[in-house]
């Protein structure tokens, strides 16, 4: 990830709070691999746009938008065409939706 925006500052805060949110009830260690599972799912996409985007500079996002397409989430919807609007997508979801 480019170091645009402090991206990739940002994505590893959002990793460890979901993870700790994740992994809060988990008692034994069969449990973990379930966990990760899910902790991928919730965050794999978010994260995928965020690191197409940081590769260009505000105003720049319509180069990536054919690469951004596939990882709109949920799959086949609309993705964000700029920085607003990806902030307005991307930090209207939760983790805890998973």
């Amino acid at each position: 990830m480019l170091p645009f925006s402090g991206q990739g500052a940002n994505q590893a805060i959002e990793d460890a709070g979901a993870l700790g949110y994740m992994l809060t009830d988990v008692h034994c260690s069969e449990d973990i691999h379930t966990c990760l599972k899910l902790f991928e799912k919730a965050r794999i996409l978010r994260v995928a746009r965020t690191q197409t985007l940081s590769k260009v500079r505000v105003g720049k996002e319509q180069e990536v938008q054919e690469e951004l397409r596939q990882y709109a989430d949920p799959p086949g919807s609309a993705v964000p065409s700029t920085f607003p609007e990806r902030y307005q997508h991307d930090f209207g979801k939760s983790v805890l939706q998973y």
